[in-house]
């Protein structure tokens, strides 16, 4: 577990809280899009997955806006979910 990817991960969270839910989810995805390494993002996706319940839940609720070429399992299973192929 990469307890420094998710402690940076929880502060930024933690800083937006503050902010109505909708807003506070699409800031905390625009600073991991902007200032993250896409390396470091596709890490959040992967340390997400093995072990959801350490995140903040703005997290998880961010992660649909999360850029990820490489990996983002999340988008993909919503878009196989709607219907709308990718």
């Amino acid at each position: 577990m990469d307890n420094h990817l998710i402690h940076m991960a929880n502060d930024i969270a933690t800083f937006h809280q503050s902010y109505p839910e909708d807003e506070a989810t699409q800031m905390v995805a625009e600073h991991i899009n902007k200032n993250w390494a896409p390396s470091m993002r596709q890490k959040l996706f992967e340390e997400f997955h093995d072990h959801p319940t350490v995140f903040n839940n703005l997290i998880g609720k961010s992660l649909l806006q999360i850029n990820c070429e490489k990996y983002n399992p999340i988008k993909t299973r919503f878009r196989e979910k709607d219907g709308t192929g990718g």
